[in-house]
């Protein structure tokens, strides 16, 4: 393995300590970026199959932490291996936020893939992400990834994914102005004044306050344009492979708009709705929220390596 790893052993019980263990440390890219990485692992042998874990951007991605190193841990526990790693310019990893871009972020999935294929070779892999992670996720694999690893990768599992990133970016900002609202008593921009001054001169600020940021995480110009909010009508994009989604929602009726919105992207998709609170968006942890969606994650995992 490239980088330093430290090996830690997991669980509060004697035997679950004996059973997982994770190694943490990071891995080099091809440009000499490091990535912090997370791999667990069964104890005593090598695993059944593997699972890349491509975490969600943004505040999202402390948030749905504890969910993913969890379920992880459950994973190793039934003789599968997990890697879940931050992106670079993101986490623990090397960079700083404002380096952050999709390109950047899709061709470390697609590394990560790579390196996942050499370190357990004839291993099948899982690939798994939450939120905005599913479109990195799914363009890694069309760009990259896919042939390289052809009959070693499952279908994708995605969690409560986000693949119009278009979309999503230009909504996320609606929480920036909210703020910017109670700060100052008023609206002072829009949506499309923060993406015009950033497209145009790299940023948008007013008082001292710099808008084109998502939870605090700055909104470049290069992220602007990658989502496609540099022209007026973006580039159509969806997945034509075989891909398994769950989403939570409060209740079943619910699940029927992100369905159809989803369809429309992923047209060979296997869509089940968890039917409760978004870990990642309510705290504290809620145990039947958790329970209900590994269950569902379970029987994906379960169906891709059958």
């Amino acid at each position: 393995m490239s980088g330093d790893v430290a090996q830690v052993a997991l669980g509060g019980a004697t035997d679950d300590a004996r059973r997982v263990t994770q190694q943490v440390q990071f891995i080099t890219r091809p440009d000499g970026g490091r990535l912090y990485a997370a791999l667990t692992l069964p104890v005593g042998s090598e695993p059944s199959a593997v699972v890349l874990f491509c975490p969600p951007t943004f505040d999202e991605h402390s948030r749905a932490y504890p969910i993913m190193r969890e379920y992880a841990r459950a994973l190793a526990a039934r003789g599968i291996g997990t890697l879940r790693f931050d992106y670079f310019a993101t986490g623990d990893s090397a960079g700083t936020s404002d380096q952050f871009t999709m390109s950047s972020a899709v061709g470390d999935v697609a590394f990560l893939l790579s390196w996942l294929g050499t370190r357990f070779p004839g291993v099948r892999i899982v690939p798994m992400a939450v939120r905005m992670g599913a479109r990195l996720l799914l363009d890694a694999i069309v760009g990259q990834a896919g042939a390289a690893l052809a009959g070693r990768l499952t279908a994708p599992v995605l969690w409560d994914p986000v693949v119009d990133v278009r979309s999503y970016v230009f909504n996320e900002l609606r929480a920036t102005l909210s703020g910017a609202l109670m700060v100052y008593g008023g609206q002072v921009v829009t949506r499309e004044e923060i993406v015009k001054e950033t497209l145009e001169t790299g940023f948008c600020e007013r008082r001292g306050y710099k808008l084109n940021q998502v939870d605090g995480y700055p909104v470049t110009r290069e992220l602007l344009r990658e989502v496609g909010l540099a022209t007026e009508t973006p580039e159509p994009w969806s997945y034509a492979e075989p891909v398994n989604v769950v989403i939570t929602v409060r209740g079943a009726t619910a699940a029927e708009r992100p369905r159809t919105q989803l369809a429309a992207l992923l047209p060979k998709m296997e869509f089940r709705s968890n039917e409760d609170i978004p870990y990642w968006n309510q705290q504290p942890l809620y145990r039947q929220t958790r329970d209900k969606l590994f269950a569902i994650v379970d029987e994906f995992v379960t169906r891709c390596l059958s």
